[in-house]
C-alpha cells in the first residue's frame, strides 16, 4: 500500500499519531529515496531533505566501477521526526516528469566492499565532512 493511502486510511479512521503506521519505524531514522534523476548527487539530497530536518549521514548508491548514480539513496536524520515528515511530503513527489519519487523508512545496512573501495571510502569521507562543515537546519 502507499504512503498516500496508508496515511488516507489513518485519517479517516482518527487513527492518533502514537498508533500510525510510521511508529512501526520509529527505530530508525533513515529513509530510503528511490527513483532519483542520475544526475542528482549528494549536495543535492541534502539540500533537498534538509528542509524537513537535519540530515546527519547520507549514501547514494554508486555503481562500483563507473560510480555513475544508481538513482537511489539512503539518508539519516538526527530525529526521527523529520522521517515522517520526510516521507509523507516527498513520497510520490514528482521531480522531473520523467522521476516520480519513491521515500519510505528504511534501514540502512551499509555499503558492501567493491572493486573501488578507496575511492568510495574517499568519497563518503568527504560527504561526512560536508555534513559537518554544513549547518543545513538554518
Amino acid at each position: 500500500m502507499s504512503v498516500q493511502k496508508l496515511n488516507n486510511t489513518e485519517l479517516q479512521q482518527g487513527t492518533p499519531a502514537s498508533a500510525s503506521w510510521h511508529r512501526d519505524f520509529a527505530d530508525t531514522n533513515t529513509i530510503y529515496i528511490g527513483k532519483l534523476p542520475e544526475e542528482m548527487n549528494e549536495h543535492d539530497l541534502l539540500i533537498m531533505f534538509s528542509q524537513y530536518g537535519v540530515p546527519t549521514a547520507v549514501h547514494l548508491a554508486r555503481d562500483s566501477y563507473t560510480g555513475k548514480s544508481k538513482c537511489f539513496a539512503f539518508l539519516t536524520y538526527e530525529a526521527w521526526e523529520s522521517t515522517v515528515l520526510a516521507v509523507d511530503n516527498f513520497d510520490s513527489w514528482n521531480i522531473t516528469p520523467k522521476n516520480r519519487l519513491r521515500v519510505n523508512h528504511a534501514y540502512y545496512k551499509g555499503r558492501s566492499e567493491g572493486p573501488n573501495d578507496d575511492e568510495m571510502e574517499k568519497w563518503e569521507k568527504a560527504v561526512q565532512e560536508e555534513l559537518l562543515n554544513k549547518d543545513f537546519a538554518k
